[in-house]
């Protein structure tokens, strides 16, 4: 009798060390997953930069999984994220993601130490043969009326020449009410697209832009 309560003990305690059963430990990693990709979700507009690849897979709206030359990443973003066809501009024209697309993507500075690493996207495009096809992604420094239109200023210092009835766009939930030239003021982040051929040394003219957050 001693020794089956002894067994009993031991296995008691095997149990209470091992913590929690396989089926749990999926639990965790899934809650860690989603905590995870909640976070990349939430993530504020706190640096941003170039990314491209060709699409491995696609899943759902919110993830696209690409290749490049140094590794795999995966792509996350929300229903408002736009997806551009770079021919077509700021278009709502409907963009297809689909596996072996090669795309460029405008995304957070954050990654995960996931593997493959994980990032948010602010703006994806397909269609687009170089980073020169694509719209300069900013945050606006400031924005002054001057003759003719208003004279834009990036914070890293870059500067656009907007005509007064420029082409003004916004994402859904970019918290700006109207795509209006009002729209564009000191701390919101923005894609402008330029024209080359009337873009001086210093200043470069914009022929659209659109809003991504306030």
């Amino acid at each position: 009798m001693k020794k089956i309560i002894f067994l009993t003990a031991v296995v008691l305690t095997i149990a209470l060390l091992s913590g929690c059963t396989p089926k749990e430990d999926k639990q965790m990693d899934d809650q860690a997953g989603m905590t995870e990709d909640s976070t990349m979700q939430e993530d504020s507009f706190q640096g941003f930069q170039l990314e491209s690849g060709t699409i491995v897979s696609v899943e759902g709206d919110n993830r696209v999984l690409i290749k490049n030359e140094n590794q795999e990443v995966v792509l996350n973003s929300s229903k408002s994220t736009p997806k551009i066809d770079a021919m077509a501009g700021a278009s709502p024209k409907k963009v297809v993601l689909e596996k072996d697309r090669n795309i460029f993507a405008w995304v957070s500075s954050a990654y995960t130490a996931s593997m493959p690493p994980q990032t948010m996207a602010y703006a994806i495009f397909v269609n687009a043969e170089t980073a020169d096809d694509l719209p300069a992604m900013i945050e606006v420094e400031s924005i002054t009326e001057e003759e003719g239109g208003y004279l834009l200023t990036a914070m890293d210092g870059k500067k656009w020449m907007l005509s007064k009835d420029i082409e003004v766009n916004r994402q859904a939930d970019s918290g700006i009410e109207k795509s209006e030239i009002k729209a564009v003021q000191q701390g919101v982040i923005a894609l402008v697209w330029k024209n080359d051929e009337d873009s001086m040394e210093d200043i470069s003219t914009a022929v659209k832009v659109m809003v991504l957050k306030k």
